[in-house]
This record gives structure tokens, C-alpha cells and sequence, in this order.
């Protein structure tokens, strides 16, 4: 089998392959397999829990298959690959890959069956926003990942929850099977998110087959993963806003300025940060609880008859707001309790971003 691509698709695959895997001892994930069906030739990259294929753009003279260690770098404009029964070439420097195999797919082609369809660029969102308020303990099988899931309103629904707190965004989908069909339930890392901004395309479809994951683009891109979790039921967690203490809108971009001057101590990944409100007042008044510096940010909507005295995790909350739009108005519902309050956080007059942050002891 003989494969000519371009100098800078090999090396960008090569280069990727090398930097995502760059932990991983085995050798299997420190090379990029290129696999010919006689007519198109594909890369595939893996690290044994997600597989990564694409399409390349290369001439291939038959069906065949090799894997190419990323040790082996080329500066040349044109890259040869040439395999025999007895030796692996490329521009005519032998290649030594007797302890690599090529990476097989844990899912047939050609019985995906996907169930959704997305925009690219809304996961990739999605993602962002959900995935600071992951469990990072891998070893934690009930909320190590993200939960991605259909909803009969034609939406995916992506939810993280460290227990501190719980982060939710929804977006627009098709469902590509009858609306009563089994739903759609998904688990995923971070890895997904660097996935997936490796695709092209711009639109893909998402199924499951036994208990492999997988997406499809619509530049005939793929990714598929293995990863199961008992994830809670969040449903329950969330209060009836009905019974909310008091309901807040500021500006998005305010109240990042104000978190971000009172700043974090250096060593305290939590810190506290006081939220008052004075009876018939409109501006809210942000203390940090450990420098006792102050911020005040305006209130969109009427003050209250009575104070308001809560406190937030000033780090979640920052964490949060990296991934809300400047421009936006945020609602922020407070569950005031006994000796702390639980916050809802929303964009006003939207109901795609949402999150949940538990109450600080005052």
C-alpha cells in the first residue's frame, strides 16, 4: 500500500497525537494509524477511551492499513507512505512500529444508527459553560464526567455537579428518530471538548451502540468514547423558584469586574464573599470575607423592603461567569435559609444557561 498526503496534514495530525497523549505511557496512543479503503484514506487517534477518526486528503493506490509512531517527524512538502508485508516507509526512511498496532474502532461503521442532531460550535459551547463544575476526582463514578441527554422539547441537556454545585445548558437538537424512541443518554470528559475542535464540520449526530458513545459529522468526522456513570438525579436538587427569597438582576459583565478586583487569596481555592442588599437600596454590596474589600453593583429590578445577606463561593461563581456573555443580565434567584442561601443563576430572558451553587456558611 502506498498513501501521498501533504507535509502539513501529517504533521498536524502527528503533532496532535503527540500532545494529547503525551501522559500516556502505551505505545498504541503515541502514533496515528492510516487506514485506506482503495479510494478514501482515513487517520485515526486514540488514547483507549475515545477514538478519533477524519477523512484526510490523500491518494492511496489499494486497501491497506499502518500505524506511524509520532517520533517520526518530516519537513518535507509531500509525504510518501509506503507499506510491504516486511517494511514501513515514509519518503524512504524506514519506520520501526513493531510494538504499535493499528487502532481498531470499538464500534462497527456501518450499523451507527445516530439519535440527535446538533450544531458543532452549540456543543462546544455547551461544554464550556458545564465542564468547571465537574467532579475532577476520576475516580469517582457517580459525577466524574457530563451527562449529556435529548429531551422531548427537541434539546440536548448538558449537566456537571461537583456537589458544590450544579451547572445545566441546554440546545437546540433534532431528534432523528420517532419522538416516543428510547432517549438519548451520554457521559463524557473533557476530552470530548478537545474532540471535538479538532472537527470541521458543522453539524453532528450523536447515538450509542451497546455501551460505546459516539458523533458523527457531517464532513464524515468521528469520535467514540466508553465512559458510564451513575450520575444523581438532579431534578431533585433543584429548588421550586416559587419559593424564592428574593430575585436579583445585575449586569453579567459588572458583576465579573466586581468578583474578579476583589481577587482570590493566593492558596484559598474557596474563599467567601459576602452578598448584602439594604432595604430599598439599589446597589448590591460585595465584601470579600477574609480582606473585608467591598464592590457595589447596581440592580436592574426593584430593591427589596427588607435586607438581603447571603454569601457565595467567590471561585465557583468566577468559574461561572467566565462562560456567560458580557453582555447579557444575569437572574439571580436566593433561597435565603436559616444561616446560608442557595443561589439559582440564569441569563434573563433565557432559559439555556442555568446553574445551581450551594450556600456558604455565614
Amino acid at each position: 500500500m502506498q498513501i501521498k498526503l501533504h507535509g502539513t496534514d501529517y504533521e498536524r495530525l502527528r503533532n496532535f497525537a503527540a500532545q494529547w497523549n503525551k501522559r500516556n505511557t502505551i505505545p498504541a496512543t503515541r502514533a496515528v494509524s492510516y487506514i485506506s479503503d482503495g479510494e478514501k484514506v482515513y487517520a485515526r487517534i486514540t488514547n483507549l477511551q475515545y477514538w478519533f477518526q477524519r477523512p484526510v486528503f490523500a491518494q492511496a493506490d489499494k486497501k491497506g492499513a499502518c500505524v506511524i509512531p509520532t517520533s517520526y517527524t518530516v519537513s518535507e512538502p509531500v509525504v510518501h507512505i509506503h507499506q510491504t508485508k516486511t517494511k514501513l516507509t515514509i519518503n524512504d526512511k524506514t519506520v520501526q512500529n513493531d510494538d504499535y498496532e493499528v487502532a481498531a474502532l470499538p464500534v462497527p461503521e456501518d450499523q451507527l444508527q445516530p439519535i440527535a442532531r446538533c450544531y458543532r460550535a452549540d456543543l462546544i459551547h455547551a461544554l464550556r459553560f458545564v465542564l468547571p463544575a465537574m467532579c475532577k476526582d476520576s475516580n469517582d463514578q457517580r459525577i466524574y464526567g457530563v451527562r449529556i441527554r435529548t429531551t422531548e422539547s427537541q434539546q440536548l441537556l448538558l449537566e456537571a455537579t461537583d456537589t458544590h454545585r450544579l451547572h445545566r445548558k441546554w440546545i437546540p437538537a433534532k431528534l432523528l428518530v420517532p419522538e416516543n424512541a428510547h432517549l438519548l443518554t451520554l457521559y463524557a470528559t473533557p476530552d470530548l471538548l478537545v474532540l471535538l475542535q479538532q472537527l470541521t464540520g458543522t453539524t453532528i449526530s450523536l447515538g450509542i451502540h451497546d455501551t460505546t458513545a459516539y458523533l458523527i459529522s457531517d464532513r464524515n468526522e468521528l469520535i467514540c468514547w466508553q465512559h458510564e456513570l451513575a450520575f444523581p438525579n438532579t431534578e431533585r436538587v433543584i429548588p421550586d423558584p416559587e419559593n424564592a427569597t428574593m430575585t436579583l438582576r445585575v449586569s453579567t459583565h459588572a458583576l465579573r469586574n466586581a468578583i474578579k478586583t476583589l481577587g482570590r487569596l493566593k492558596g484559598v481555592q474557596h474563599a467567601k464573599t459576602y452578598v448584602e442588599l439594604e432595604p430599598n437600596t439599589t446597589q448590591l454590596t460585595l465584601t470579600c470575607a477574609e480582606t473585608k474589600q467591598s464592590q457595589l453593583v447596581t440592580l436592574y429590578n426593584e430593591p427589596p423592603a427588607e435586607q438581603i445577606l447571603f454569601a457565595i463561593d467567590r471561585y465557583l461563581v468566577e468559574q461561572l461567569l467566565q462562560e456567560i456573555p458580557s453582555h447579557t443580565t444575569l437572574e439571580i434567584a436566593v433561597h435565603q435559609r436559616s444561616d446560608y442561601a442557595l443561589t439559582e443563576w440564569r441569563i434573563y430572558n433565557s432559559s439555556t444557561y442555568y446553574a445551581l451553587i450551594s450556600g456558604m456558611r455565614l
